[in-house]
């Protein structure tokens, strides 16, 4: 299998192929060494936090009270020598953190995957991990050594007792890295991601009777953005589009920057925005108590529908983070894209704390083609040295970006919302 991955594509497909035949000890060789060493280290730390409070975390079950991991940055031999005799019951043989700790990267990495996606008792789809659908769409080189596979995996979540698939599901960028005439995957946020592994550690007690309910299983597909009628030759390349938007957002030119972003975009943004004031206005209540009882969270729901109803309800609400006497009513009345430039300009302001967020460097290392109308560019920020996609979608002449979490994020405003 390795003699054949002459793309990193095919690699991809080879850890794909792996995992849906639960080959563990095949899997692992088709991972980076290196990604296989951190792997190893975090879920030995987890180990170790969960030997340390073991006692603690128990007691609080008891009484139903709440308990976090004391999770370090590293791992001195100190603390797995002192809980090297604790032993793992949710893995085959329950092996002890010592003999965990004694295991090549390899070996502890098949055993982990062994115990999590093959066991029955894991809930949501861990259970059903190696047969979630993943189809490859493409690849990006980023120099000799290092390249990228962008591929979709199907969502799930349950919703009225029913257990849905989402298609064609979330877009995932795996990391290959060359060695020795092949490629190797480098781990993620897919595979052996870790906040997956959590149902490895034995902190309930009614471990290991319990067991996922058994619910109706049904699928949706929503499609992707197609060419759209009448469309012809765009001006711009997808990467242009998203190079030239982020050098808008560098400059804070927002008028500029709204231009790059696609009408849909644009038009669903404000929607969304929209509906969260108004929520935070609704909540107002129950934030103050919150904060009259100590709690350092609050969490504020809303709905995804928007009607004229509720805008004419909040109208008069003013929104001082907007400057004078701007009211829910007045940005409601905002065209999209009008709408949109207020907002940056507020977020990413020079008093603001996201201001910082113009700064920062972001390289574009190459785009992949979905469908006739949407193009995934992929890029490099700066911070934290992270790998991102922008997803950009047709007009009928150009192509405009689609935002994501790293240049304008929901939730963003909701923070300033509360500054005097």
């Amino acid at each position: 299998m390795l003699a054949s991955q002459t793309r990193p594509s095919d690699a991809a497909q080879a850890v794909f192929a792996a995992l849906k035949q639960h080959d563990w000890r095949q899997l692992a060789t088709l991972i980076d060494p290196a990604s296989l060493e951190e792997f190893r280290e975090d879920q030995l730390r987890t180990f170790v936090a969960w030997a340390r409070q073991k006692d603690e975390i128990a007691a609080a079950n008891r009484v139903h009270g709440n308990w976090s991991l004391d999770i370090h940055n590293d791992l001195p031999p100190a603390e797995i020598a002192a809980t090297k005799d604790m032993r793992v019951p949710t893995l085959a043989g329950s092996p002890t953190i010592g003999t965990l700790a004694a295991e090549s990267p390899a070996n502890f990495f098949s055993r982990i995957c062994r115990a999590a996606y093959e066991s029955s008792h894991t809930w949501g789809y861990l259970g059903d991990f190696r047969t979630l659908k993943r189809d490859v769409i493409g690849e990006l080189a980023d120099g000799d050594s290092l390249a990228y596979v962008l591929y979709r995996r199907e969502a799930r979540h349950i919703e009225d007792n029913t257990a849905w698939i989402d298609l064609p599901g979330n877009l995932k960028i795996a990391p290959m890295r060359a060695r020795d005439g092949h490629w190797l995957m480098v781990l993620d946020d897919d595979i052996g991601w870790g906040p997956d592994l959590g149902e490895l550690l034995p902190t309930r007690e009614e471990w290991p009777g319990e067991r996922a309910p058994k619910l109706a299983t049904r699928t949706r597909t929503t499609p992707l953005q197609r060419l759209p009628p009448g469309a012809g030759p765009p001006r711009r390349s997808a990467g242009d589009a998203v190079r030239d938007a982020f050098a808008a957002f560098a400059r804070g030119d927002w008028k500029a920057f709204a231009t790059l972003v696609h009408p849909d975009r644009l038009a669903e943004f404000k929607r969304e925005e929209i509906a969260s004031l108004i929520a935070w206005e609704n909540s107002r209540d129950a934030r103050e108590r919150a904060k009259r009882e100590g709690m350092g969270v609050f969490m504020m729901s809303f709905s995804d529908t928007l009607t004229d109803s509720d805008i004419a309800q909040a109208a008069s609400v003013k929104t001082p983070v907007f400057g004078g006497s701007t009211t829910i009513g007045d940005l409601a009345q905002l065209a999209p894209a009008a709408f949109f430039e207020r907002w940056c300009a507020v977020v990413f302001g020079a008093e603001s704390i996201f201001a910082s967020r113009r700064e920062e460097a972001r390289r574009i290392i190459g785009e992949v083609q979905e469908t006739d109308g949407l193009t995934q560019v992929v890029y490099q920020a700066s911070r934290w040295k992270s790998v991102q996609r922008m997803p950009v979608v047709r007009t009928l002449d150009d192509w405009g970006i689609y935002l994501n979490e790293d240049v304008v994020w929901h939730g963003a405003l909701d923070m300033l919302l509360d500054k005097p």
